[in-house]
C-alpha cells in the first residue's frame, strides 16, 4: 500500500451526485426495493476510470493490478452499507481488487492511503509485511484485508527477485559510470508509484542501500 493523491472528482459525479445520493436515501427511507440500483449508479466509465487514474490501474490497498484479469471495482472506502449518504462522495471512492473488496466487506476504520501515508504504519521485510508497533489500524487493515496471504506473498517475492537479479547484472557492468547512471535510471523505475508491490519494492531498496528513508 502507498500513499495517494485523490484527483479532480469526474464531471458526472459533479452534476450528479447530489441528486443520486437524495434518491438513494428517499428508497431507504421509504423501504423502497431500488436501494441495490440506486446504489450502483456510480458505476459509470468516467468514474472507474478516474479511479483507475489515481491508483495507477493499482488495487489501492494490496497494489496487484487486477486489470490484467478482472474489471476491478470501484471501492467505497467508508462502506455504502454503513454510511449510505456517502456512496457518491468521491473521496470516499476508490479501485479495489476483488480479493481486497471482498475480504473488507462493510467493515469499517481501515487505513485510508489517501488521508495516511502507508509508509508510517507497515514496514516490509523481503515479501513480508508487518504493521508498525502501536498502529493499531495498520494491524486491523492488514488482518481484514488478509494482506500477508500466500498469493500475495509469493507475488512480491517474484518482485524482488527479479529486482535483485537486475541489479546483480547492473553491477556487473564493467565501466563505473554508466553502471552508476544504469542503478540510478532503474531505482527511479523500480520505485516509481506505478510498479506493482512498489511499497514492497521501496524497502527492499532501502535495505540494500540504494534508497534512503
Amino acid at each position: 500500500m502507498i500513499k495517494l493523491t485523490k484527483g479532480a472528482s469526474p464531471q458526472l459525479l459533479l452534476n450528479r451526485a447530489a441528486q443520486w445520493t437524495a434518491e438513494l436515501l428517499a428508497e431507504i427511507a421509504n423501504g423502497g426495493d431500488k436501494v441495490a440500483y440506486r446504489k450502483s449508479k456510480y458505476n459509470q466509465p468516467e468514474i472507474k476510470d478516474a479511479v483507475k487514474a489515481e491508483t495507477f490501474n493499482k488495487c489501492a490497498y494490496c497494489e496487484s493490478n487486477p486489470l490484467h484479469v478482472t474489471y476491478g471495482d470501484i471501492e467505497h472506502i467508508i462502506p455504502k452499507g454503513s454510511q449510505p449518504e456517502l456512496t457518491f462522495e468521491w473521496s470516499n471512492l476508490t479501485l479495489a481488487c476483488d480479493r481486497c473488496n471482498t475480504n473488507k466487506g462493510d467493515i469499517d476504520g481501515l487505513l485510508d492511503p489517501f488521508n495516511f501515508d502507508p509508509s508510517e504504519h507497515f514496514t516490509f521485510f523481503g515479501p513480508m509485511i508487518f504493521h508498525n508497533e502501536g498502529s493499531g489500524i495498520a494491524e486491523t487493515t492488514r488482518t481484514v484485508l488478509d494482506l500477508d496471504r500466500v498469493e500475495l506473498i509469493n507475488k512480491r517475492r517474484e518482485r524482488l527477485e527479479a529486482l535483485t537479479n537486475k541489479l546483480r547484472l547492473i553491477n556487473q557492468h564493467p565501466e563505473n559510470d554508466e553502471r552508476t547512471l544504469l542503478i540510478k535510471v532503474t531505482v527511479e523505475h523500480e520505485a516509481a508509484d506505478g510498479r506493482e508491490y512498489v511499497a514492497c519494492a521501496r524497502d527492499h531498496l532501502r535495505n540494500l542501500g540504494y534508497l534512503q528513508n
